[in-house]
């Protein structure tokens, strides 16, 4: 989580980690919000499968960006 920070501040970058362990612990660091960073992840996915009309696996996509 630190270093997530860290490439947040040395890049001036909107950092988004989810860290799942083996024994069903979550961590998670958002520079932002997670909804916010999320959100444009999804959005960026769909400018750029409009631009390079790229089909992506609509399982997939609809698990990750349809929260």
């Amino acid at each position: 989580l630190k270093k997530a920070f860290e490439l947040s501040v040395l890049c001036d970058a909107e950092v988004g980690l989810i860290i799942m362990s083996n024994n069903g612990k979550i961590s998670e660091f958002a520079s932002s919000s997670m909804e916010k960073v999320l959100e444009r992840h999804c959005n960026f996915n769909e400018e750029t499968q409009r631009s390079i009309h790229f089909v992506q696996d609509s399982k997939h996509r609809s698990k990750l960006c349809h929260w």
